[in-house]
Formats: C-alpha cells, sequence, structure tokens
C-alpha cells in the first residue's frame, strides 16, 4: 500500500470513512511515520501511544492538542476564558494542582449521586421511543440522553440545556474556523456570564453538581477564571463523546448482532461491553502533543517542537494488545487496555460521565428491548478530527415479557 496516496489525515473525510484499513496498514509498516500533509509525526501503535501520553515532559500539551490548534495557533488563546489557565494544555506540575481543584467533583460518591439523576433521565428518554418503528438514534436517543446527562452532571438547569449546546457549539471553533473571531469570541463571554452565575448561585446555595463541587466565595480573578474555563470545556468535551459512545455502541451491536444477543441476554456483561464499546469506536480519534526533547521511538527519532498525532483510533486495534482486533466482542478480557481518554496526568477527568452514561443505558435497554436493527444509513460529519456520527436510523424491538 501507498501510505502517502491512502493516507488523508488532512481531509475531512478521512476519519469520517472509518479508514481502519489504511491504519492497519500504517501500524504495521509505518508505526512512526512524518506525514508531510500535515506536517505532523504519527503515532499509531499502543505501546507508543501510551508511551507518549505518560510521559508529558518529552509530550507537551502546552501548544494544543488539535490539529485545529497546528494549523490556526490563535484558536489556543482564542478559545479560552480571558485570564484563564486551561486544564488540556497545561503540564504538570501545574496541570496536577489544577486537576486537584476539580477532582472533588469526579469522586466516585459524586458519580454514584448522580446516577439516581442519570437513570431518570435515561428511562424518561426511552419511555418517548417508538418500539418495533424506525427513528433516529443519534438524534433520539445518543443527542438526548448526552445533553440532559451532562447538564444534571455540571448542574445546568434542564431548561437551560438547549441554549448552552447551541452557545457551546459557537463558541468551539473547530466546525467554524472561519467565525473564530466574530462569533466563538462573543459567545465565549455569554458563557463566562451565565457560569459566572451558577458559581455565585452555587456558593451561597450549594446543590448536588458539579457546580457546587468546585464553587468558592473567595476566589481571585484568575482561579475564577479558570473554573468558568473548566466549567465550559466539562459540557463541550462532554456533550458530543458521549453521545459518540452511545450512537457507536449501538452500530457496533448492530454490526455483530450475535454480541448484542449475548448482552441483551446477560447484564453481567455490561461494565466489559462498556470498555469494548469504547475501544471500538474511539469517541475521540486522536490527541496532539509537541515534542519538548528529540526522542527517539523504534527506529525514528522525532526532532524536537515537532507535532505529534497520538492515533487513538489506531492503538485501539493494535493487533499486539488484543486478538481479533477487528472484531467487536463484549467478552473481551482486556478491553479495558483501551486508550480512548488518554493515560495519566492528562488522562480525560470526564472519562468517568461517559462510562457510567454507557453502563446505565445498556442496563435499561437489556431491561427492555430484545434486539436492535439498523434502519437506514448511518451519516457523520465530515471533520478532521471530530467525525461525529449525525444520523442513525434504527429499531428497537421491545420484549415480549420481563427477562
Amino acid at each position: 500500500m501507498d501510505l502517502p496516496e491512502e493516507l488523508r489525515l488532512d481531509s475531512p473525510g478521512f476519519l469520517a470513512s472509518r479508514p481502519h484499513r489504511v491504519l492497519a496498514a500504517l501500524r504495521r509498516d509505518a508505526p512512526v511515520y512524518f506525514d508531510e500533509r500535515t506536517g505532523a509525526w504519527l503515532l499509531s501503535r499502543h505501546d507508543d501511544v501510551l508511551y507518549a501520553l505518560r510521559d508529558p515532559r518529552i509530550f507537551s500539551s502546552r501548544y494544543g492538542t488539535s490539529p485545529d490548534e497546528r494549523e490556526h495557533p490563535e484558536l489556543v488563546d482564542t478559545h479560552k476564558v480571558v485570564g484563564s489557565e486551561f486544564l488540556l494544555t497545561t503540564d504538570p506540575p501545574r496541570h496536577t494542582e489544577l486537576r486537584n481543584i476539580f477532582k472533588p467533583g469526579f469522586s466516585r460518591a459524586a458519580f454514584d449521586s448522580w446516577e439516581v439523576r442519570l437513570r431518570r433521565c435515561v428511562r424518561e428518554t426511552l419511555d418517548e421511543l417508538p418500539a418495533a418503528e424506525p427513528f433516529d438514534a443519534y438524534e433520539n436517543l445518543a443527542r438526548t440522553i448526552s445533553l440532559m446527562a451532562i447538564c444534571d452532571f455540571v448542574g445546568i438547569p434542564r431548561a437551560d440545556a438547549g441554549w448552552v449546546r447551541a452557545a457551546a457549539a459557537e463558541w468551539t471553533p473547530a466546525p467554524r474556523l472561519a467565525t473564530v473571531s466574530s462569533i466563538a469570541t462573543k459567545t465565549n463571554l455569554t458563557l463566562e456570564e451565565y457560569f459566572t452565575y451558577l458559581l455565585a448561585d452555587r456558593a451561597r446555595q450549594p446543590r448536588d453538581d458539579l457546580l457546587t463541587a468546585i464553587a468558592g466565595r473567595d476566589d481571585d480573578d484568575a482561579l475564577l477564571a479558570t473554573k468558568l474555563m473548566f466549567c465550559i470545556d466539562t459540557f463541550v468535551a462532554g456533550d458530543e463523546p458521549t453521545a459518540e459512545g452511545i450512537a457507536g455502541g449501538l452500530g457496533a451491536l448492530i454490526e455483530y448482532p450475535s454480541q448484542a444477543e449475548l448482552l441483551l441476554s446477560d447484564a453481567a456483561l455490561v461494565p466489559g461491553a462498556v470498555e469494548e464499546i469504547l475501544r471500538w469506536v474511539s469517541p475521540i480519534p486522536l490527541m496532539c502533543r509537541t515534542t519538548m526533547q528529540d526522542v527517539e521511538i523504534r527506529d525514528a527519532v522525532i526532532p524536537a517542537n515537532s507535532y505529534v498525532y497520538l492515533l487513538l483510533v489506531a492503538a485501539n486495534r493494535d493487533d499486539e494488545v488484543w486478538e481479533r482486533a477487528d472484531q467487536f466482542e463484549v467478552r473481551r478480557p482486556n478491553a479495558a487496555k483501551n486508550v480512548s481518554f488518554g493515560r495519566n496526568a492528562h488522562a480525560c477527568i470526564g472519562a468517568g460521565i461517559v462510562r457510567r452514561v454507557l453502563r446505565v443505558l445498556l442496563e435499561e435497554l437489556i431491561a427492555r428491548f430484545e434486539g436492535v436493527r439498523a434502519a437506514g444509513p448511518v451519516e457523520r460529519r465530515q471533520n478532521k478530527h471530530m467525525p461525529f456520527i449525525t444520523k442513525m436510523p434504527v429499531v428497537l424491538e421491545a420484549r415480549s415479557g420481563p427477562r
């Protein structure tokens, strides 16, 4: 295979095409590869990606973590609350200090308390779905649950959910780079004001949510700005990847009906199935880093100040880690080795949101339905690093009686 001709990470349609054949060739023939089209080094083997994720001294996040920030450096500052520190683009030890401020909101107790509201949300959503009739699982299931779930977790009133999602869509620059200066910055200020109000409200009247866990009465301007940035990013980073995990998980069950049958007949398989869905779907296909020094990986030397794509979507199908890596198997014993949300210092602090949503949803699906099948073609966003599902017609087959 001629990799330069097949590999098109510069194209918005490449990852949307689910190019696992090309990525498998990259892993096999050129696991450390300089891509002239993007000007970036590509790591596609699980061990190499894990090495980069584990060593922020060599592989830094401070210069941006997405391809858009590489191509448009102004986004690193524009995609921030003025005066804030951005957890995603800081390195240890400062990253660890900031992370410790927010960790109480992501404790096991916080997730367990939220699960009560989450399960109610999932049940209400499933109540509205047609049985044995086609519907768009992305819009009416994945996006609905992800929005309500993240709002309940953060503490955003449901009445404001639609507005926050619309404002966040304009604030997030990746889909609309041409408008970043005029729209995203303006919208960002609106979101600042909104979350400033919510944080002040929680400082006065604590509730059971993330905002309460991080609210403070004596924050200086810099810390308040950083907390506002974190609130906005938690919503943005939690909403679409959660929806992608839900829709992609349904897609896997449709593609592998024997695995769906296994899962829908045995709730004990749910925890492992969640990890296998995350491995299979890779809701975040890639992360980016900048090398702070020359680094040798396998037989290649990546120079200092190089931009590196960590291809999570490729690493998650590495046949050196998983047998039958291109198969979806709900009983896979080591599915949790996936790198879908990073690892170590920069492991996504909100990964537990996606995992908990998937677990609760699968448990509720098992209780109600005995099968799922496609009702039309899946459509995806044409985007260089966020090729999320945008349409997924399916039919859910209701159980004829109790399990």
